[in-house]
């Protein structure tokens, strides 16, 4: 479109450039004007007998600046036909560079979207367990295990019934971390001393759950 347009522009320009040369020469050659009387015949048939050359016909100043202007705006279309070329490559060449953007943005996008739906079950278990992590801070730690070493010195009948009792009050967390301190010992034979199984088992699974901060 704009290559249209500015060809359009030239092209009034060079009517507009010929009109006035057109006038320019006109006024210059005197058209319009009376024509000067033709030479006498005899002269010419005289030239013609001896055979003498014709003298070569001068151009005028008119016309040979007539010709120049010619030459210029012939020149001046090339080179503006040529950078119109040049700019019509380069948008070419844009037009395919943001095309090809935008085609390696969208697979990004999809690449980034199957990753998403790819992990999300993963991130969904990872935070199930980070959730049932049982953490021991820091502060805490000398703590239990002081605790755990009374619990230790206990037969494994009272120390059941006690971490019973905990459970049962929703300590449950409280009697884990108490059990992952005892020695490995003690806290066999105070599981094995619980009377109720399912309570047992949920008590070895979350053994496993301890962890400590820091």
């Amino acid at each position: 479109m704009f290559k249209k347009k500015f060809m359009i522009l030239i092209l009034a320009g060079l009517g507009v450039v010929s009109f006035v040369a057109a006038y320019f020469v006109a006024g210059m050659l005197g058209v319009g004007r009376s024509a000067p009387p033709p030479a006498p015949l005899a002269a010419e048939e005289e030239a013609e007998g001896t055979g003498a050359a014709r003298p070569p016909v001068e151009m005028r100043p008119s016309e040979k600046l007539l010709q120049t202007l010619i030459r210029d705006l012939r020149a001046k279309i090339d080179e503006v036909e040529a950078r119109a070329r040049t700019l019509d490559q380069r948008e070419r060449r844009l037009r395919l560079a943001e095309a090809e953007l935008r085609k390696v943005t969208q697979e990004v996008d999809d690449l980034r979207m199957s990753a998403v739906a790819a992990f999300a079950p993963l991130n969904e278990r990872l935070k199930e367990i980070q959730q049932s992590l049982i953490l021991v801070s820091a502060t805490e730690r000398a703590n239990l295990k002081r605790v755990a070493a009374v619990y230790d010195k206990m037969t494994a009948d009272a120390s059941s019934r006690i971490f019973t009792e905990m459970v049962k009050s929703k300590r449950v967390d409280d009697a884990v971390k108490l059990l992952s301190y005892m020695q490995e010992r003690s806290a066999a034979k105070l599981l094995a001393a619980i009377s109720d199984p399912a309570m047992a088992a949920e008590l070895s699974d979350r053994l496993k759950r301890v962890k400590e901060e820091g």
